[in-house]
């Protein structure tokens, strides 16, 4: 009998009850470890901030001068032949003026303002722009803008890096991404285009 109280006392001793209890859990964590894991979600592509541009186009032969105006907007641009190289242009952009120039190099039109350095290449009469211009929270990025010709010298379809316009002689209708063009940038590019239109249009 004392044989036998002695192995059940030696046998509690050797393996305590939380030592089931441990193995239970160990168990539990291997199938929890060996569970998949679900993929983590991709990141969301950052939105565009797409804003509407509707402008009229005025022009005056006689004085070499076009301007275009988008007064929801708040963006006026006027553009003035000077010399036969030499564009001078009067931006507004709400409240905010700015007075700049635009150089003719052959074909290829040259210009830099507080917005945008950008040059704008003659492709047989359509047009390629590239530089770089001013953000809506300052940032700078390069752009690059396909203008393709339309029935006259006048007319274009404007298309590239964050901007779609069409434009005629009367107007200018599109979009542009507010995060990549500030109005002033966009005043710029509309600067340019009026550029082409003056420069092509003969006086009276």
């Amino acid at each position: 009998m004392k044989t036998i109280i002695f192995v059940a006392a030696f046998v509690c001793l050797a393996f305590p009850a939380g030592a089931f209890e441990l193995q239970s859990l160990r168990a539990a964590d291997i199938k929890t470890a060996g569970a998949p894991v679900p993929p983590a979600a991709a990141a969301a592509p950052e939105e565009k901030q797409l804003q509407e541009l509707r402008m009229n186009i005025y022009g005056s032969p006689s004085w070499q001068e076009t301007e275009a105006e988008d007064n929801t907007a708040g963006i006026d641009v006027r553009v003035r032949k000077v010399f036969d190289r030499l564009f001078s242009v009067d931006s507004r952009v709400e409240t905010i003026g700015e007075r700049s120039n635009i150089n003719k190099s052959g074909v290829n039109f040259q210009f830099s303002c507080s917005a945008a350095d950008l040059r704008m290449d003659d492709y047989g009469g359509s047009y390629g722009i590239s530089g770089s211009v001013v953000g809506e929270h300052g940032q700078t990025g390069r752009i690059a803008l396909d203008l393709y010709k339309g029935f006259d010298g006048y007319s274009f379809s404007v298309s590239g890096t964050g901007l779609n316009m069409s434009v005629t002689r009367s107007g200018i209708s599109g979009n542009y991404d507010g995060k990549h063009y500030s109005k002033k940038a966009v005043a710029a590019v509309v600067a340019l285009i009026l550029a082409v239109q003056v420069d092509k249009t003969p006086v009276r």
